[in-house]
């Protein structure tokens, strides 16, 4: 008795593992629904990643040159101007990018560090590291000062696919306003070494620097009535006078009546700018 009394209660044990283990089929109905909505989710998002794979494919190569389509694979860089910065030039970065260039907005001291040394430490860094890679052409837009460092940077690097180059406001011949900080240490000290060497004297920046191998379009501004009434024979921008802005070899050249530092926030000045870029000449 004793042995089947610890038989029967082995088996009732037993019986209760036995249902703890293998539960019926309605105790599983749960799991087994919840796990067959993520297999459907799972099988739907990896259908929705391969049609989006599909579809890219196909786009890029509806959109390649094969089919027909080009693509504007050139560069646009822009050089600001003397105590400028990149926010000044951002008028004419979006005028660019609205017509599908890649364009490349470069920063660099003005104010305290001599121009060449920001010609190695930031502009050519600049062109180095932020042209994106298989461009075809590198265009070159400048304001003011940019125009000079821009003479001085092509003196010393070459530029591989060198495209087309627009000066807005370039003192090429000097500022006569210029010449008298190279006289006073305390103004330069208060102004920065550059302005100084923006004159019209020999050794200055403007006459140093080279000529530019390319096509060259250059905007200059006559709107300034100071200019008009104190030299009415050579207007100007108040910073610099139309003939100042100009450079033997350039390929086209035309004035509007706006001041210096405000010339690259102008509509018309970024539609000039961009129509060169384009077609080698500004529009008339």
């Amino acid at each position: 008795m004793m042995a089947l009394t610890v038989r029967s209660k082995g088996s009732r044990r037993g019986k209760e593992a036995d249902f703890h283990e293998f539960p019926n089929q309605e105790a599983v109905r749960p799991f087994s629904t919840s796990a067959t909505i993520a297999r459907q989710f799972l099988h739907g998002l990896a259908r929705l990643v391969v049609a989006g794979v599909l579809l890219i494919g196909s786009i890029e190569s509806f959109a390649s040159p094969e089919n027909g389509v080009p693509t504007n694979r050139e560069c646009v860089v822009l050089l600001h101007g003397l105590y400028g910065m990149p926010l000044t030039m951002k008028r004419l970065e979006w005028a660019f990018e609205k017509s599908g260039y890649d364009v490349v907005n470069v920063g660099y001291p003005t104010w305290r560090a001599p121009l060449e040394r920001a010609l190695e430490s930031h502009i050519h860094r600049a062109i180095q590291k932020r042209i994106p890679s298989g461009t075809t052409r590198v265009h070159f837009v400048t304001h003011s000062m940019g125009g000079i460092s821009l003479r001085l940077y092509l003196d010393c690097h070459r530029v591989p696919n060198l495209g087309r180059l627009v000066m807005v406001a370039p003192p090429n011949q000097g500022s006569k306003l210029a010449d008298p900080f190279r006289y006073c240490a305390l103004a330069r000290w208060l102004v920065g070494p550059n302005l100084a060497r923006l004159g019209t004297r020999c050794g200055d920046l403007p006459q140093i620097a080279g000529s530019v191998d390319a096509e060259l379009g250059i905007i200059a501004g006559n709107g300034s009535l100071l200019s008009k009434w104190f030299d009415p024979t050579h207007p100007g921008d108040g910073r610099v006078t139309v003939e100042a802005t100009k450079l033997p070899g350039m390929t086209d050249h035309i004035v509007f009546p706006v001041r210096h530092s405000l010339m690259v926030l102008r509509r018309k000045t970024c539609e000039q700018a961009v129509a060169f870029i384009s077609n080698g000449k500004f529009s008339r």
